[in-house]
Formats: structure tokens, sequence, C-alpha cells
């Protein structure tokens, strides 16, 4: 992984959120479907947090982008300079974000306040059936840095029918490495949304990128708060070797199946 290469200018060629004043609650680079409709592409995921909830915002990172491998949920081997992800980073870095934080790990902008406004998405060359009027949620502003106070915002309502929040809370309890196998009834709920997911899946493995999106889609769909949370739990790899007894699968390298 090279350094720098979050930077809009070391890039190669090739859900709405309304306007408003936001903190990042979460971000990571990972693979994404769009609900299914296409074939997985990587992406920068990015949870914007304000008083009317959580909204989960995909900026794909373009044609012939790639995750490091292993995939840490951090970096990129290389991103798309004409795509939404090259666009949001330099809107980030355009509005305040000091260039000399951003290296290689999107995570950097964790606890970032922006303010975001959608703006009208670029044509961009060799893309066929470009939809007129799409917009993108971009940053215009940088309002304080990760772990800086702010001043309180003017509250904004949300405009009805531009977004579909992620949760109702902005409460949902969070995970990491450290915390593998002690999280309680959270470990219990993700464990078994790993098994349905794993149940469904062809010759019941999965990838473990391709796990957090399935079971982070399915709890959304059941409208569970937790949904960001479980995500995070079953992209760990620390979690899923911790748990994998409990939970009756195998962790191989990137990949997750139900031992049979």
């Amino acid at each position: 992984m090279a350094k720098g290469s979050l930077l809009p200018e070391n890039a190669v060629g090739g859900g709405a959120v309304p306007d408003g004043d936001y903190t990042i609650k979460d971000i990571m680079a990972a693979m994404f479907d769009y609900g299914g409709r296409i074939e997985e592409v990587p992406a920068i995921a990015v949870v914007y947090s304000n008083e009317n909830g959580d909204f989960e915002q995909y900026y794909s990172a373009g044609k012939g982008a790639k995750l490091v491998k292993p995939p840490d949920g951090k970096r990129f081997e290389v991103m798309g300079k004409n795509s939404n992800a090259w666009s949001w980073l330099a809107s980030m870095l355009n509005s305040g974000f000091p260039k000399a934080s951003v290296d290689d790990d999107v995570t950097a902008f964790k606890g970032c306040r922006v303010t975001v406004v959608n703006q009208a998405q670029p044509k961009r060359p060799g893309i066929k059936d470009q939809a007129e009027g799409k917009t993108i949620p971009l940053v215009t502003k940088v309002l304080a840095l990760p772990g800086k106070a702010a001043a309180k915002p003017s509250a904004r309502p949300m405009a009805a029918g531009t977004a579909r929040a992620a949760s109702t809370s902005t409460t949902a309890p969070t995970a990491s490495a450290s915390t593998a196998a002690d999280n309680g009834a959270l470990d219990a709920a993700a464990i078994e949304a790993v098994q349905t997911a794993l149940s469904t899946a062809d010759n019941m493995t999965l990838s473990r990128v391709k796990l957090g999106t399935v079971v982070w889609l399915t709890a959304q769909k059941a409208k569970d708060t937790n949904a960001i949370a479980y995500k995070k739990l079953v992209t760990d790899p620390a979690w899923l070797t911790a748990n994998a007894d409990n939970g009756g699968w195998a962790v191989d390298g990137d990949n997750v199946a139900i031992v049979q």
C-alpha cells in the first residue's frame, strides 16, 4: 500500500443524505453491491450522524479500484480518479480537513464534524446510461476535526423522502477487536446473524467482507438499530475466531464457512 494513496492527486483514472451538519460516526473501506443490484465494488462507507439519526452512504471507488488484501476496512490498493469516492475525499480536503492528516487510512476522518450538501453528480467519460439529475452528498465545510469541539450547529429539519436512516438511534453499541468475545447480548445477536447469512449462502460460505454486507443489509431491513455494530463485529477476524466454536463456523483466511 503506497503512502499517500488517499490523496486525490494520487488516484488513477479510470442512499441519499439530507443536507445538514453531521458527525462522521463511522467510516470504512468495504465492498458494496447496492442491495444486490450490481456486482460488488470497492467503496468508502460513511455513517453520518445527527439529531435526526444515522445515515449510511457508500461512495464507489470506481472501475479498477481494489481494496488491499487481506482487507482491513481501512485501505485501498488503488482508487479510481473519476469516482464518487475520489469526489468525496476531494470535498473533505477542499473544505478544511488538513492534507497532512491524510495518508492511506480512511478512518482518519472518523469523528469529524462536517456540513453536507447534495450536489449534482458530474458526467463521467466512458459510463453509459448515466441518470440525469442525480446528486451526491459531499462535504462543503469541516466544522471540527476528530477529537475537537465544534460550535453547536443550527437545527436543520430532515427533508422528507430524501434519505433512508441507517438506524433510528444514535447510541448503537460499537465493538472492536479488543472486545472480541465480550459484548454480551450483542455477541449473541451477531452470532445468530452470521449463522443465518451463512446458511443461505452458496456452499454455506462467505468472504468476511461479503458477510458483513449481508448481515448489515438484513439488520437494516429488520430496522435493527444495532445493524452497524453487527457489521463491525462480523468483519473483525478476531471476533470471528473467538466466536467460531459457539457459532459453529470456521474461519479460513478471509472466508467464513459453516462447519458441517
